[in-house]
């Protein structure tokens, strides 16, 4: 019975500790990272950072934050990066830094086909940083 109880809390004690799919942790920096498409945005929210709504566009979606958990700040970046299909053509995405109440995001967009499988490699240098974080993950796209 020891023996399976010290397996459990060996297990709870991986997953507490296991990093998040869509983040990756430097120290006390946390780079959080998603992809979506487009048409999940409302129209408002959408015409004022003048993106597509459009089922066949995708946005990329960095931030990164600086400090503990609960007591975090936003912390600047520069962030580049691209996605490739499988056919290996390349779609270059374009950031833009988007600041709104305590919070700084990265977006960019970029089109795909139904069914696509993109895979995507960013570079993030956050500030104060002295290189930049390999990120990479893939998605598949589908129109609504």
């Amino acid at each position: 019975m020891r023996r399976v109880a010290l397996l459990f809390l060996m297990v709870v004690a991986a997953l507490v500790y296991a990093e998040h799919p869509n983040q990756k942790t430097i120290g006390d920096v946390v780079i959080h990272y998603n992809v979506f498409n487009a048409s999940q945005l409302s129209p408002d929210v959408a015409r004022q950072y003048g993106i597509s709504r459009s089922g066949n566009y995708g946005v990329v979606n960095v931030s990164v934050r600086k400090g503990k958990p609960g007591d975090d700040k936003p912390l600047r970046a520069s962030v580049k990066g691209f996605a490739r299909n499988l056919l290996s053509q390349v779609k270059s995405l374009d950031f833009r830094e988007i600041e709104e109440k305590g919070a700084i995001y990265y977006i960019a967009t970029f089109r795909f086909d139904n069914e696509e499988r993109l895979k995507f490699e960013l570079q993030v240098q956050p500030e104060g940083m002295s290189s930049p974080v390999a990120i990479k993950f893939e998605n598949q796209f589908y129109n609504p």
